[in-house]
């Protein structure tokens, strides 16, 4: 075992000096096969720290670089990347992340953005089961978003960008970072308002929007609901506009059993069991706080 990790370690070493060697390709003719040569020494090195379970990011990610940088060979540099991000999720999860954003930024690079969004799905579903998992999705789809940059030329729809700034807006909802949240739904309202084929889009991100108003600033919660009304009909007119009335004034009333049903039914339209679960939590909490400070309040009358 010592033996083979020793000649890992030797091959990593190898391949490092091979790439301070090679720093100035004009010394040599055959700079590929050097890079190459780079390259194999890394990943025979990788094959043995994976039989022993060894996580040794340096060598995944300098063959994705070699394979990045100097062959331009993206599809190879991305799988590098990806395995990477796989094997170091759980031990080292800020360090997998920022190599799942790479691999993301090869797919943008060749103009691959089904391949893109795939991918984002795929690293989404692992992050999934990762502790503080909402945060590292917000994080990588805050990433992806800048990655993805103005994308008229390639997504002049907006549908892939709407679609990641609203993963992103859920998430910052999930982990209460709900001013950057409300901040999202309204940029994508007023961004798709007129855009006939993300009418249901629009919708959610009202209803999301009034939800972080209920849980956040249920003093000011009519004022939201006015200005999603003034931006979609739709919303004024829908089902869960009124539910969204609703679990207001439950939770105002500091009423439990209206607040389960409206919440119940309102969660019936996006089937998110998740997300609607958060909320219900989150409201009976508001109506135990608002009983603390009743109960305060009434001390101090005394």
């Amino acid at each position: 075992m010592m033996s083979e990790i020793y000649a890992a370690d030797k091959l990593v070493h190898d391949a490092e000096a091979f790439r301070q060697e090679t720093g100035d390709s004009s010394k040599y003719v055959s700079f590929k096969n050097f890079k190459r040569k780079t390259y194999d020494k890394y990943m025979k090195a990788i094959i043995i720290y994976e039989k022993f379970h060894l996580l040794k990011r340096y060598a995944f990610c300098s063959a994705a670089e070699i394979a990045e940088n100097s062959f331009k060979d993206y599809n190879t540099a991305i799988e590098n990347y990806r395995a990477a991000g796989d094997r170091l999720l759980f031990c080292q999860p800020i360090f997998s992340l920022r190599c799942y954003t790479f691999a993301y930024r090869m797919f943008i690079k060749i103009k691959d953005i089904t391949g893109g969004d795939e991918f984002s799905e795929y690293v989404r579903n692992k992050l999934e089961i990762c502790p503080s998992r909402k945060k590292l999705v917000a994080e990588f789809y805050e990433h992806v978003i800048k990655i993805y940059g103005n994308p008229l030329n390639i997504d002049p729809e907006k549908i892939y960008l709407n679609k990641y700034r609203f993963i992103l807006a859920e998430n910052l909802f999930l982990i209460k970072h709900y001013k950057l949240a409300s901040k999202l739904y309204k940029k994508i309202v007023a961004e798709n308002i007129d855009n006939l084929q993300e009418r249901d889009l629009v919708l959610s991100c009202c209803v999301r929007g009034c939800l972080v108003a209920i849980l956040s600033r249920i003093h000011r919660v009519q004022e939201y609901m006015d200005h999603y009304c003034k931006l979609s009909r739709d919303f004024e007119k829908s089902s869960q506009y009124s539910l969204l009335k609703r679990i207001t004034i439950s939770i105002i009333q500091r009423n439990h059993s209206e607040l389960d049903v409206a919440v119940k039914i309102l969660g019936a339209y996006d089937k998110n069991t998740e997300f609607n679960k958060i909320v219900l939590e989150r409201a009976k909490e508001l109506i135990e706080k608002s009983k603390i400070k009743l109960r305060l309040l009434a001390a101090q009358a005394i």
